[in-house]
């Protein structure tokens, strides 16, 4: 037996409202064609059954037809309200790899701000992730410190600036110190965990494996890659070791490998914004500079111009000075 659906497809009630609003509009083209058709026939038919029909048509029937598209548009509008209702609660829930924002920001991912949803790429919580998978693997390696909050860049340099304030002193030195960590350790096992639960919830909502992957395809393959990514951080944090690490560092590149196809065309509309953005601006600079140029150079024209001609007034005057100077004497 299938589970019973917890919620609504977000895709399908905006597909409903639009539906509506479509219909809302056809019968209102309809009502004001056939007022105007009426209105015409005045033209062609005279007399006491037309006038009765006109009062008919003026009193009922475009009254009703008025009504309708009210009551579609009322119903488009009642589908959009309830939408967004079940848009906010499925974000209230989280969504984020290892455990939602809080337990994000506990493993050091500090891009979590900018989460996403269902319809557009999730450009925070992937670049969250991937930050998560490198500072995995260098503590994998060798190279990097354990990668929890206080250990990251930003809990480095918070504990630096605490220190700076007297009050608040202590807080910054415990921040760099091992029980720091095993803190924020165990807070992150926690979060991971809750993570991987509502993950496992929310793929049985979704229920036979093959449908879902029928149906949603990319998306269904970030679903699961997801779950495993909070499941793969809650074994390397409990046991951190090649093992567990390369899992965290697999689980998340498919995970976010799924998630830019599944937003394919999202990502793309946006770099082509960036780029129509940035064509232009440099367009305006060309534009700038060139005009720029051009007043510097018709100024520059204009003074040596000025110039010659003053020179020249003033040589060809002395010239002629000299001369009728030179003729008065013979």
């Amino acid at each position: 037996m299938a589970p019973q659906l917890v919620g609504a497809d977000l895709d399908r009630l905006d597909a409903l409202a639009r539906f509506f609003d479509g219909q809302a509009g056809l019968v209102e083209r309809v009502g004001a064609g056939a007022s105007a058709d009426i209105a015409a026939l005045g033209r062609i038919w005279v007399g006491a059954d037309a006038g009765q029909f006109a009062t008919v048509w003026q009193a009922q029937h475009r009254a009703a037809l008025a009504n309708a598209v009210a009551e579609l548009q009322a119903a488009a509008e009642t589908v959009r309200r309830n939408r967004a209702a079940q848009e906010l609660a499925s974000g209230a829930d989280g969504g984020l790899p290892g455990g939602g924002g809080a337990t994000g920001f506990l493993l050091g991912d500090a891009a979590t701000f900018w989460r996403g949803d269902d319809d557009t790429f999730p450009y925070g919580s992937v670049a969250a992730g991937l930050l998560r998978v490198w500072r995995t693997a260098s503590f994998t390696w060798g190279t990097g410190p354990f990668p929890v909050f206080n250990t990251g860049l930003v809990g480095q340099g918070l504990s630096a600036g605490l220190q700076r304030v007297p009050a608040l002193a202590p807080a910054g030195a415990w921040l760099a110190t091992d029980s720091a960590t095993l803190f924020f350790r165990r807070a992150g096992i926690v979060g991971a965990v809750a993570s991987t639960g509502m993950g496992l919830y929310d793929l049985y909502q979704q229920g036979n494996p093959i449908d879902a992957f029928r149906a949603d395809g990319a998306g269904y393959v970030a679903d699961v890659a997801n779950t495993a990514f909070s499941a793969s951080t809650a074994a390397f944090l409990i046991a951190p070791n090649p093992v567990t690490g390369a899992l965290v560092v697999g689980t998340g590149l498919v995970w976010a490998g799924a998630e830019v196809v599944d937003h394919w065309d999202d990502i793309s509309s946006a770099a082509g914004d960036a780029w129509d953005w940035g064509t232009g601006a440099l367009g305006g600079g060309w534009d700038w500079g060139t005009d720029t140029l051009g007043d510097v150079w018709e100024t520059g024209t204009s003074v040596v111009g000025d110039a010659v001609g003053d020179v020249w007034d003033v040589g060809t005057g002395a010239l002629g000075d000299t001369w009728d100077a030179v003729s008065d004497w013979f």
